[in-house]
């Protein structure tokens, strides 16, 4: 209770110089901006008291914040404010500037003395930084500021704050596609900072005006971001196919780094998501990737593969998102994927590698706390998995490795996909059949009855399957969608129900070693057992007859069925039948693996 007191006290000082402070605020003059000044140095001296003596309650509380805006914020605004005004009067600020840039450097040093005295404590360090990162910013050193608001980042992923800021900077120095990427990352994290889709607008509407003097790289990017733009006419966005031809040829050229790419796939991604770019474009861009990747496969003593991560996180992100039916719209990109698995087919992570699957693809590193792509990596400490990330050559297998993965799950999606197309067109329920396929249909006189359900559409596909004969009832997992599937879950589930009914019953004769037949009507009574389900190995004996196999747990209607009785008949010897447990304990069974 002693540690609470000071506490309470400390708050309470905090709350009157707040008060007197917020009095002031309308009162002008060097005197009174004096008089603050000493306010917000106490209150600076209260708030650093409360966060060195009391860090977990100064987490929880509003003391970070507060000594932020108090102290900081609220003069820098004011001074700011007192600048531009000297300025549109075309008035000499170089004082005011001299001046503000002192006071952010006084800052910095305060904030860098609370950050080396609450190390231990991560959100603490996290506001110190952001706030380092701000007044950095102020003084226009925008090295120093990125620097800080990335320390910040890579404590917590998820705010959105410290992304939105990075992208503030890069805009400022007009590096539009760094700053729209950044601006995805604030609104792809959990703590979305509410100015992002603002700034992200006025970003578009910069990115319109193309310098003078640009190169073919800017010009490209330009053009790309205004491809993106969703408040864009149609006529005034860039033809796709036109402006990945340009693409081809910077990739080709090697203008564009590997980040680069990763930073416009992101962007891609996020407006692909957002429903506001097209799939075909999308698909077009990181094909255009791929044709890059191709020309590069001649050299069998290549190592790395230069834009692979961008790729990878593509289908990572179709994966992930359950969008395989895009996939299988775009044929040409599947093409060239699977060729790219065969080209570097050498590259795959071999048996003796698989420790790389325990460490961290860079990308993966890069985009913690996005939520487009669903890793696990923003619970672990940052210095942790930078021990842990790949170099670029083994980094370089395990992508090969992710997408020969992909490449598998696509031809099985493929498969069954063609399967169910080819019992759609050819034996589809209600569709007419041709005399040869009703031929090979027709029934042998042996040949179970299959249940009549008209609201199965799983066994109308298995009827109408010409396949589904007695000698080989495994065919029958080719009818395992139908036609006529509508794509409504609960009407699924009423079918399901009755694919798993009972299958129609024969007659309970029992066929012995020495030929003789008997229907056992002291025992079974005559009653009827159902045949092994499709699927299962026939029962069969001399002759090729069904056996039926007696067992107590399908067919027994009285207790006649006992041990001492099969025993002392000599129909069957304990020994015989060793795996039959249940069978010797409980009432014995003929087995027909055995006889």
């Amino acid at each position: 209770m002693s540690e609470q007191r000071p506490l309470v006290a400390l708050r309470d000082r905090i709350e009157v110089l707040s008060k007197q402070l917020d009095s002031m605020r309308k009162e002008r003059g060097s005197v009174n901006m004096q008089r603050r000044d000493e306010i917000r140095l106490k209150l600076c001296q209260n708030y650093s008291e409360i966060i060195r003596q009391y860090p977990k309650e100064s987490e929880k509380g509003s003391e970070l914040k507060g000594l932020w805006v108090k102290c900081f914020y609220e003069r820098i605004n004011e001074s700011r404010g007192r600048i531009n005004r000297l300025e549109r009067a075309r008035k000499d600020s170089s004082q005011d500037i001299k001046a503000m840039s002192k006071f952010c450097d006084e800052g910095i040093t305060f904030y860098n003395f609370l950050a080396k005295e609450c190390a231990d404590f991560e959100g603490i360090c996290f506001s110190m930084y952001v706030a380092l990162g701000d007044l950095n910013r102020y003084k226009l050193d925008s090295k120093k500021a990125e620097e800080n608001y990335r320390k910040a980042s890579q404590l917590d992923p998820t705010a959105g704050i410290c992304y939105n800021n990075i992208a503030v900077i890069h805009q400022n120095n007009k590096f539009y596609m760094n700053s729209l990427y950044y601006f995805v990352r604030a609104l792809t994290s959990k703590g979305v900072f509410p100015n992002t889709k603002t700034n992200m607008r006025q970003l578009f509407n910069h990115a319109k005006n193309l310098p003078e003097k640009a190169n073919k790289n800017t010009e490209f990017l330009h053009n790309f971001i205004s491809m993106l733009n969703p408040s864009n006419d149609k006529e005034e966005t860039p033809e796709a196919s036109s402006l990945m031809e340009d693409f081809s040829l910077l990739l080709s050229s090697k203008q564009l780094g590997d980040f680069m790419v990763t930073k416009m796939s992101t962007a891609m991604l996020y407006f692909f998501a957002e429903r506001k770019q097209k799939s075909s474009s999308v698909f077009l861009f990181f094909e255009t990737i791929l044709d890059q990747i191709l020309s590069t496969s001649g050299d069998e003593q290549k190592r790395t593969i230069k834009y692979l991560s961008s790729v990878s996180l593509f289908l990572e992100f179709l994966f992930q998102r359950k969008e395989l039916d895009s996939v299988q719209k775009h044929q040409s990109f599947v093409k060239k994927l699977k060729q790219t698995k065969d080209n570097f087919s050498y590259l795959n992570v071999e048996s003796g590698q698989s420790s790389l699957r325990t460490k961290y693809l860079q990308e993966h590193v890069n985009l913690r706390g996005c939520t487009l792509f669903k890793n696990d990596l923003c619970s672990i400490p940052y210095h942790l998995i930078c021990d842990k990330v790949l170099n670029d050559e083994e980094a370089t297998r395990q992508r090969m490795q992710l997408l020969k993965d992909y490449v598998n799950i696509i031809n099985v999606d493929e498969t069954l996909g063609d399967m169910c197309s080819e019992n759609n067109e050819a034996y589809s329920y209600g569709k007419e059949v041709s005399p040869e396929d009703t031929e090979m249909r027709e029934k042998s006189d042996d040949e179970a009855e299959l249940p009549s359900s008209s609201g199965s559409a799983v066994l109308k596909a298995i009827e109408n399957t010409p396949a589904f004969t007695k000698e080989d009832p495994s065919k029958t997992i080719n009818c395992q969608l139908s036609s006529n599937d509508n794509g409504n879950d609960e009407d699924d589930e009423a079918e399901d129900d009755i694919v798993f009914q009972p299958e129609p019953v024969m007659k309970a004769t029992t066929h012995y070693s020495d030929g003789q037949t008997t229907s056992t009507p002291e025992i079974r009574n005559n009653c009827s057992v159902p045949p092994p389900p499709p699927g299962f190995a026939p029962l069969m004996v001399q002759g090729g007859v069904p056996f039926v196999s007696r067992n107590p747990f399908l067919s027994a209607t009285n207790n006649s069925m006992r041990m001492d009785h099969f025993l002392s008949e000599k129909k069957l010897e304990v020994d015989d039948d060793p795996m039959n447990v249940i069978g010797t304990l409980f009432g014995a069974s003929y087995n027909p693996f055995l006889g």
